[in-house]
């Protein structure tokens, strides 16, 4: 879900993309030109609107009214997006691959090759986190990857410049960044 141009935005498996013009009360499909109505990621960023779907990128130029195809990534479905340091897109894949798009008309990059598909990136500043199992994937400004040891990280989140909160089965737990 992201808050753009005075409006809601969320992302549904079913839907497509969904919009509220009255604070999430009421929601409507916003999805002339989005190919694929399961949506699993949005993302603001490079002056635009951008969603994941199982068949590839989506941009929108309209506060998320009206999308188009972004052809370099329609060879795998889109799990994750998110804004890195600079405005950069960071993209995760079902085929575990992080791109990196560095302008809404550039060429992708890979940035990373992961063990697992990239179902999340968290990103705060420059830092970057993974999760992959039982390690998450850490880095800053997307240059080499590390890995930190934890339990079976289900999701995460930056709770500032140095800690970040892991998401278990088993429960919540905290750990330093070490880069």
């Amino acid at each position: 879900m992201l808050s753009t141009d005075g409006a809601l935005l969320a992302a549904s498996l079913e839907d497509g993309a969904l919009r509220s013009d009255d604070g999430g009360r009421t929601w409507r499909g916003w999805n002339f030109g989005l190919l694929d109505w399961r949506v699993n990621a949005l993302c603001d960023g490079q002056g635009a609107i951008w969603a994941g779907t199982d068949c590839g990128l989506f941009r929108s130029d309209s506060a998320g009214r009206s999308w188009r195809d972004v052809p370099a990534f329609d060879d795998s479905p889109i799990l994750s997006l998110a804004r890195a340091a600079g405005g950069a897109l960071l993209i995760g894949t079902e085929a575990c691959q992080l791109f990196r798009l560095a302008s809404p008309d550039g060429t992708r990059r890979l940035v990373y090759r992961a063990d697992a598909p990239l179902n999340a990136i968290r990103v705060h500043g420059c830092r970057i986190a993974l999760p992959q199992g039982k390690t998450v994937m850490l880095a800053r400004n997307d240059g080499g990857f590390a890995a930190t040891q934890c339990t079976d990280a289900t999701a995460i989140a930056w709770l500032n410049d140095s800690q970040l909160l892991v998401g278990t089965e088993a429960g919540l737990v905290s750990f330093c960044d070490a880069i």
